[in-house]
């Protein structure tokens, strides 16, 4: 009976360690509560760069480009428009004055002139850069390629009153003048397409002394030309471009009196050769015998390529050149004459 009893004691204690154990337990632990994800990002804008000038814009320009050319003769000056150009290529015509093709895209100023004929070389960099040519009549060779339809073109001498007009301050021809709002409205009237792209050209800050050592100062380039006015490109260094000046006067817009600047000059020489007794030239861009590109303050020797249908293309070595953000003139000049020189 005594053992029975203690039995029943140890199962009492027992049964109350088994509760008390109970109450003493801890409580399961509730899950924990979900860590919010962040909200997604919106994706950044990717910028959006000129591609002939390398600076930024806010959206894609759809537009075409047009190549005008331009006068250069004393009684031009000043011009309309050569401020807004994103390339400017400067070749000779009859007599050693030079004439300017203008590439307008990313820029398209309400005041453009004076336009002057057409010469077989200008078609070709206006062919080169994907461009709707504007000129005034042409030699004959030229008005040849233009009556096949490449590239397309606008005459202002078919256009005078309409979509060109005379500046009664000048005489003829160096009086003819249009707007970028004309020329649209002259290319719908013909159905040229209005939209496409113009070559992509790289670009970079640095400059000839980031890409080579063999650089030369060149704070001033000075150019002379058989029958025209010496041109002096001075570099600003507040501004990072080049300011350019005929016969020791400051190239303005004769509209706007926006000097005319540029960031890159490129300069090349390639064979010339007069082709009739009035003088017309014949000018081979693709067989470049020396070429320099300026910028930044400094020259240096580089290689220029016109491969397959241009435009010029700069390499040192294998390497292509980047060029500085802004806009670029091209001084084509011949084998022999127009001198270059270079100062600090």
């Amino acid at each position: 009976m005594k053992r029975l009893r203690v039995h029943a004691g140890w199962a009492v204690v027992l049964t109350i360690f088994v509760a008390l154990a109970g109450c003493l337990s801890r409580p399961a632990q509730e899950p924990p509560a979900p860590v919010p994800s962040p909200a997604p990002k919106a994706p950044q804008p990717v910028p959006e760069y000129a591609p002939l000038t390398g600076r930024e814009i806010g959206k894609p320009i759809p537009r075409r480009p047009l190549a005008v050319v331009i006068e250069n003769a004393p009684d031009a000056r000043p011009q309309s428009g050569l401020f807004a150009a994103d390339f400017v290529y400067e070749m000779l015509a009859e007599g050693g004055i030079p004439r300017f093709l203008a590439v307008f895209h990313s820029g398209m100023p309400d005041e453009i002139g004076p336009v002057r004929s057409a010469r077989p070389y200008f078609i070709e960099v206006a062919r080169a850069f994907g461009a709707v040519l504007v000129h005034a009549g042409g030699s004959d060779e030229a008005n040849a390629i233009l009556a096949g339809g490449d590239p397309p073109h606008l005459d202002g001498l078919a256009a005078e009153g309409t979509y060109f007009w005379r500046s009664s301050d000048r005489k003829p021809p160096h009086n003819l003048y249009t707007s970028a709002e004309k020329l649209e409205a002259y290319m719908a009237a013909r159905g040229i397409p209005q939209t496409g792209q113009p070559p992509r050209f790289s670009f970079a800050p640095g400059g000839p002394a980031s890409l080579s050592s063999d650089v030369r100062p060149a704070g001033r380039v000075h150019i002379t030309y058989w029958g025209s006015s010496p041109v002096t490109y001075t570099y600003a260094e507040d501004r990072g471009t080049y300011v350019r000046a005929t016969a020791g006067k400051p190239d303005v817009d004769r509209k706007t009196q926006a000097p005319i600047q540029l960031s890159n000059l490129v300069i090349v020489r390639v064979p010339h050769a007069v082709v009739d007794d009035a003088g017309h030239l014949k000018i081979d861009l693709a067989d470049v015998r020396e070429a320099w590109w300026v910028a930044k303050g400094e020259a240096v020797p580089v290689e220029a390529r016109w491969e397959g249908n241009g435009p010029y293309r700069l390499f040192l070595g294998s390497q292509e050149v980047p060029l500085v953000p802004g806009t670029t003139w091209v001084a084509v000049l011949p084998l022999r004459g127009c001198d270059v020189n270079f100062a600090p």
